[in-house]
């Protein structure tokens, strides 16, 4: 299912087009290989969005009508979040639509209600309203469509659930005050009227005379009846604000400016992409003239609030490739279809030297088409200025501005606030970008995937979306901490296009190193760079990094003297040179303390460590010495990142052993935890009733698309908590602290590099680090098992919660309400503990065969669990028979293990499209309730 924009225009009223069985979503509203009803409206309703909706035209032949529009709805709730809507129907689509919208009024979802909200005005073309009058006509209908009759029962003879939907829709469209216009066929097919006069009436009704159940909607000229009233329908329902002046845009402005995203060789991988296809709304953090954080705001909702009769001026700030420029994009197609006369100005050599007049005189020229006086529409204008920090005389052009009532700035978070502390634009409202969460992420890939006419992820559960997903969150840097590389879209596109089309030559390198390499070849070769100096670029950095390697960073001073011994020892450019490449591509910028740094994070490491994988090479013994500390000492964040990127870098096999090595030595002492009888048993014994309570929890009528939509609203929530909080590591921490710490830091380093190096290491390699940790894991869960829960600890527990408790005055609470609260903590450590496991460590591809090969021989409870929880995460695959052998384990079994199974297995039948019987089989299997 897709949903195609015809139109160009952002704007808040969206015209969504539905075709029915056996149509397509462009071909049925034109005759082959010409424009019409899409394009003629997309071009005569310029403020209007278009949109064309594709689905399988088949689809009902097995899961129904009322079952297809839960789906729709699911698809449309996604994508239109904001705005009003009109809906344009064909035949069987017109029924879809009132189905999609009972099903909005009747969910207790914000997002799928919002359709029905929306819903402002519908036009059905032949759509079969009584299906008492078409019933005999069907046979021939499914024919002409190419469709099984078998599809559409509940449409035959008189069918109640017609009858009933045509009934609450009359209810629906008098409450809403909803308008409707309909049309009738007046020719028929091999002699049958396929939908009467009778049949398709719904609101007011008009018959086209000259046209067939297929033709219909399919107008030759924009003179034709039909389109002219459907226009004429559409202008009277849409209740824009008028506009008294607005010039025509340029088409090619719309088509190389607007309509650009912007993203390098985002265009050579797909057909010519357009901003439209992938922008969706973004947050925006809006900031006091004291730099106090006010609140969080939709950027649409910024600009709709955006008044005509009164000034307005905002300022939004943001760090390089944060996607400022886009929003200037998105800003004029919106402020057009507000009434206002954007103006965009970008110059990146000499920005806005001249009078600022004359600069906004030439920019109206060769963006619009007319010759008219501005000073006539002065209260209309809304200057909008890209990268205002560039300006070489900031001063003198805010005095000139001062005489437009609407300014848009857009300016660097440095620039940004000094100019808020020093009071310079104190008049302006401010605005910062904020990197997008893991809800945004996701749904600018998926758009990213939709582009591809034969993706369609229902078809494949989702399954490459959501490698997608995990593959860019990998890269990030989300798997070891807040992450390296800033969300932000031109960097997730970018992350994306690489790993989608990789030509990555170089064995040496992991895909994932080949990404980081690549986006930093890309700002080079944006800054001119020819490829053959690149080694040039890249040397200097990989010393640069290493030379600050305490610290990220270099005093001036210190940078002179650096550069003057690289130089004695390399060709290399100028200083100036070099630095007017480095810091005009933000590989290098200087801080407010006056150090030059690495801009992004993710540069410090990816140089640094490959500066280590050199001296690994050349057996340099300082660097070597280094690189063992780093092994020994994963659970500093720094560490953490560096020894993934030196696996990045190099395969060197002794720099694996050590972090192998590592792993094997914390907990030596402890036995695996193996879940076998006995193990679980102090814990066990106060579990079952959480065990009937994870089962009361699962609901299994719940759609792929909201669970992913669930579990992507917690994610956002987390990350968005911990946004401010950078990754820091502790001085001075407990000893069992410290090995909680490492433990965990292993098993992620050492599972990103196994997932790495799969095609470098051999199998025993691999099969020995797998080995290692994932008997870490389970040397942890007994660990905690043994020290942290045995009766002594949660006794002495129970008294000091009970203590503090009473001294806060709280005498009423329980002893056995307080181990009840011990006992469910304890059982969400365990589960916490191996679902960490099963997600660090598991894979999917050919590390399963080692994530196997290691269970199969430790051949416990535990491992086989591990095994099959692995298969459900990573490969989205349930082996029902043993899962179930486990669940049901009378010797071995636990509620500790059943819980852990039922909330895995509630994540399964969750994210998964999965044949309703089959769910309820399963259901009955594991005694989902």
């Amino acid at each position: 299912m897709q949903l195609h924009q015809i139109s160009t225009i952002h704007s808040d009223h969206n015209i969504i087009f539905i075709h029915g069985l056996g149509g397509h979503y462009k071909n049925t509203w034109s005759s082959k290989d010409s424009e019409g009803l899409l394009e003629w409206l997309a071009a005569d309703l310029s403020n209007s969005a278009v949109w064309s909706l594709e689905y399988d035209a088949h689809q009902f032949k097995s899961s129904g009508l009322a079952e297809t529009a839960k789906t729709c709805l699911d698809f449309l709730s996604n994508r239109l979040t904001e705005g009003r809507i009109t809906f344009v129907t064909h035949s069987l689509g017109g029924l879809l639509c009132k189905n999609v919208l009972r099903l909005s009024t009747e969910s207790d979802e914000k997002n799928c209600q919002k359709i029905a909200q929306a819903c402002e005005s519908i036009v059905f073309i032949a759509t079969p309203h009584n299906g008492a009058t078409i019933a005999n006509n069907f046979d021939t209908l499914f024919k002409i469509l190419s469709v099984d009759a078998p599809m559409l029962q509940s449409l035959r003879n008189n069918s109640d659930h017609l009858t009933e939907l045509g009934q609450w829709f009359n209810k629906f469209v008098q409450k809403k005050n909803v308008r409707v216009q309909s049309y009738s066929e007046g020719k028929s097919i091999k002699g049958l009227l396929i939908v009467d006069r009778n049949s398709a009436t719904c609101g007011h009704t008009i018959q086209i005379d000259d046209s067939d159940h297929i033709t219909i909607c399919k107008p030759t000229s924009k003179s034709q009846h039909i389109y002219e009233s459907i226009l004429g329908f559409l202008k009277s329902n849409i209740q824009d604000k008028p506009i008294d002046f607005v010039p025509a845009v340029k088409t090619e402005f719309i088509d190389d400016v607007l309509e650009n995203p912007g993203v390098i060789g985002l265009a050579s991988i797909k057909r010519k992409l357009k901003l439209g296809e992938i922008f969706f709304d973004i947050s925006l953090d809006k900031y006091d003239a004291d730099s106090n954080l006010v609140e969080t705001v939709s950027f649409e909702k910024m600009i709709e609030k955006l008044d005509t009769n009164c000034s307005n001026k905002v300022v939004i700030s943001g760090a390089s490739q944060s996607g400022k420029s886009t929003l200037c994009k998105v800003a004029f197609r919106k402020l057009v279809s507000r009434g206002f006369v954007p103006i965009y100005i970008r110059d990146d050599n000499k920005i806005l030297e001249g009078r600022i007049v004359n600069r906004i005189q030439k920019a109206f020229r060769e963006q619009y088409d007319s010759n008219n006086d501005l000073n006539s529409i002065k209260d209309k204008l809304f200057i909008i200025i890209d990268d205002f920090h560039l300006a070489s005389r900031k001063d003198s052009v805010l005095s000139e501005l001062s005489g437009y009532n609407n300014v848009f700035l857009i300016s660097d978070d440095i620039y940004e606030a000094n100019a808020l502390s020093e009071g310079i634009v104190s008049d302006f409202t401010h605005y910062q970008t904020r990197e997008l969460l893991p809800s945004q992420r996701a749904k600018l890939i998926r758009r990213w995937l939709e582009l591809d006419q034969n993706y369609c992820p229902e078809n494949d559960n989702f399954k490459e979306w959501d490698k997608k997903v995990l593959e860019v969150d990998a890269i990030l840097g989300r798997a070891l901490g807040s992450g390296i590389v800033p969300a932000y879209p031109f960097f997730i596109l970018m992350i994306t296009r690489v790993t989608v089309s990789q030509g990555n030559s170089d064995r040496q390198i992991t895909s994932q190193g080949y990404c980081y390499q690549a986006l930093i070849y890309c700002l080079l070769r944006e800054s001119g760079v020819d490829d053959s100096n690149f080694s040039v670029y890249f040397n200097f950095l990989e010393e640069f990094a290493y030379a600050c390697k305490d610290s990220k960073s270099l005093n001036l001073n210190d940078l002179d003297d650096f550069y003057q011994q690289y130089s004695d020892r390399h060709y290399v450019f100028p200083w100036s040179e070099l630095k007017k490449v480095l810091f005009s591509t933000n590989i290098l910028h200087e801080d407010e303390c006056g150090k030059v740094k690495f801009k992004y994070v993710y540069m410090f490491y990816y140089f640094v460590a490959s500066s280590y994988s050199r001296g690994i090479q050349k057996k340099d013994k300082k660097k070597l010495q280094e690189v063992e500390e780093i092994a020994e000492n994963v659970h500093i964040q720094d560490n953490a990142y560096i020894a993934v990127f030196i696996a990045h870098h190099s395969d060197d096999y002794k720099f694996f052993e050590s972090i192998v090595l590592g792993a094997m030595q914390l907990f030596e002492d402890v036995q695996p935890a193996t879940f076998s009888k006995g193990e679980l048993d102090h814990i066990d014994a106060r579990s079952l009733t959480l065990a009937d309570e994870v089962s009361k929890s699962i609901n299994i009528n719940k759609s792929p698309e909201r669970a992913r939509e669930v579990e992507l609203e917690h994610k956002d929530q987390f990350e968005d908590k911990h946004r401010n909080n950078p990754d820091s590591d502790i001085d001075v921490i407990g000893h069992i602290d410290l090995m909680l710490r490492k433990t965990l830091k292993y098993m992620e380093v050492l599972g990103s590099i196994l997932r790495n190096r799969t095609g470098a290491l051999t199998k025993e390699q691999i099969d020995e680090g797998m080995q290692a940790v994932v008997e870490l894991n389970f040397r942890l869960l007994s660990f905690v098992i043994n020290e942290l829960m045995n009766e002594q600890s949660e006794e002495e527990f129970v008294e000091h919660i009970v203590t503090v408790l009473e001294k806060r005055g709280k005498t009423n609470v329980s002893r056995h309400s307080v181990v009840r609260f011990i006992t469910r903590l304890n059982v969400l450590i365990i589960y916490g503990i191996v679902t960490k496991g099963v997600i660090d460590i598991g894979a999917p591809g050919l590390l399963k065969q080692s994530v196997q090969g290691v269970c199969q021989k430790m051949d416990t409870p535990l491992s086989k669990l591990f095994l099959q929880l692995s298969n459900m995460w990573h490969e989205n695959w349930l082996d029902q028979p043993k899962l179930l052998a486990l669940f049901q384990d009378k010797e071995n079994g636990s509620a500790v293990t059943r819980i852990i199974i039922l909330n895995h297995l509630k994540r399964y039948l969750d994210r998964k499209h999965i044949n309703y019987k089959v769910k309820q089989q399963i259901a009955a299997h594991f005694g989902i309730q």
